[in-house]
Order: structure tokens, then C-alpha cells, then sequence
């Protein structure tokens, strides 16, 4: 079977300017092959073995894809889930639960460190998961029943939807696991990955090389055209290095 994610997702790159609140200098991460203007000249190179953190700038919720009984708009609760790997390590988030979230509306989470100032090597896979909970419930709930993890990790998930620190216990690589194994669910998913080091490894076709900036993930649907008084979905990263 083949599924296919309501909303899908894309990177952008915008320039700094469009977000003077986050950083005044901050270069835009590229994905993609359009770029939308000349970004002013700063290091925003990642070479190999440096050190980056990254962090969670903000989070919009166009659409909760949460309707009551007769079809009208119903608060959610919202999970996101993190998980970045580099140099065969992993490091995962989870975050929820955030409660009455409506549409069009801000989640109250800011300047959230999902990857600790930490060196990188040789690659970057980042992944992004927003779940509605019920959504996150549902979806936990089809995996268990049809799959077999190793280990039993199935069994040994918790159950979703009782309180925030019952949630925390279904961790960001399992959230991801069943994202990965139900990609209809999620309001958002992204997964990317960037090669750390262009000097190191040059000349690559196809590949994203890992700079500094706003990582903005919004919906690939969305038509501001046809919605002139909407903006998209999205999830703003921001990837620092020290300066110096």
C-alpha cells in the first residue's frame, strides 16, 4: 500500500531579512535548487569536526486537522518530535503535549535546543515530526498491531493521550519509527540529510552541503494564491556555530 502524507512538506531558502527577529546576519540553509536571493557573505559553512547547535525558532499550525462532530474547527493537542544524527550517533526529542492548539496559531515553544552545541562529522540527517496526538495515538496503536519490533519495542511504548509526562515516555525514535511506518499521519514530516565539509568531500552532485541559518519546513500544497489571507504550515529551525 501506498500512502500519502496530507500535507506534505519543503525546505526553502529565503533571505536573512524575511526573519530580522531570529537573526539579523543569519544565512538561509538551502534545499533545493532555487534560491530565492544573494545571501550577504558570512561563515556559514559547517566543516568537518566543528561544533553546531540547533534549535527550534517556532512553530505554526495552519490547519490542526482537527474538526468537531458538524465539521467546524476543534482545538488539538499537538507532538513534535526531533531527531538528528551525525557521525553514527543519534540524538532524539520529543515534545507535547501542547494542548488546545487552534488553527492558526503559534506553538508556546521558542529558542528549544534539539541538538546541544556538539561537533559534526562527515554527514547531517535531520528529521521533523508534528503530530495531532490522536493522530500519534492511532497510528502508534496500526504499527503495534501489524508490525513486530525488535526487541518488543512495540509493546514496551507507552500509552499516548493521558498526560504530558505519559507522552514524554514515547520517545523522539520511536515517534519517528512510527512516522517512518505511517507517513499519512503526520501534520509534517521532513527528513534531509547534508554532507559535512564541501573541501572535504568536493564536487558532489546532487548532495545538500550543511551551512548555518533558518531552516524554514512548510507545506508543498500550500496556494497563497487561493488562500491570499493564510500562510502555510511550518517549522523554523535555526543551525548556529560559535563564531570565531
Amino acid at each position: 500500500m501506498v500512502f500519502v502524507p496530507r500535507i506534505a512538506t519543503v525546505h526553502s531558502l529565503k533571505d536573512a531579512s524575511d526573519y530580522p527577529e531570529l537573526a539579523a546576519s543569519a544565512a538561509m540553509q538551502i534545499s533545493g535548487a532555487r534560491i530565492a536571493k544573494q545571501v550577504p557573505a558570512v561563515d556559514k559553512e559547517v566543516n568537518h569536526e566543528d561544533s553546531i547547535m540547533i534549535l527550534i525558532r517556532e512553530c505554526y499550525i495552519r490547519d490542526n486537522l482537527k474538526d468537531s462532530f458538524f465539521g467546524g474547527d476543534k482545538d488539538a493537542k499537538i507532538v513534535i518530535s526531533c531527531e538528528v544524527k551525525t557521525d553514527g550517533k543519534t540524538i532524539s526529542t520529543a515534545l507535547g503535549t501542547f494542548d488546545k492548539v487552534l488553527d492558526d496559531s503559534k506553538l508556546e515553544i521558542a529558542d528549544y535546543v534539539i541538538f546541544p552545541l556538539s561537533p559534526v562529522k562527515g554527514y547531517l540527517t535531520l528529521t521533523v515530526n508534528m503530530f495531532q496526538e490522536s493522530e500519534l495515538k492511532a497510528a502508534k496503536d496500526t504499527v503495534s498491531q501489524t508490525v513486530t519490533f525488535a526487541g518488543h519495542v512495540a509493546e514496551a511504548m507507552p500509552v499516548v493521550g493521558k498526560t504530558g509526562s505519559t507522552l514524554i515516555g514515547l520517545t523522539g525514535e520511536l515517534i519517528n519509527l512510527v512516522a517512518t511506518l505511517a507517513p499519512d499521519r503526520p501534520i509534517i514530516r521532513e527528513t534531509s540529510t547534508y554532507i559535512i565539509d564541501r573541501k572535504k568531500f568536493p564536487n558532489l552532485k546532487g548532495v545538500q552541503y550543511l551551512e548555518t541559518g533558518i531552516l524554514e519546513i512548510t507545506e508543498a500544497e500550500f496556494n497563497a494564491k487561493k488562500r491570499p489571507n493564510e500562510k502555510p504550515s511550518r517549522i523554523l529551525l535555526q543551525i548556529i556555530k560559535p563564531a570565531g
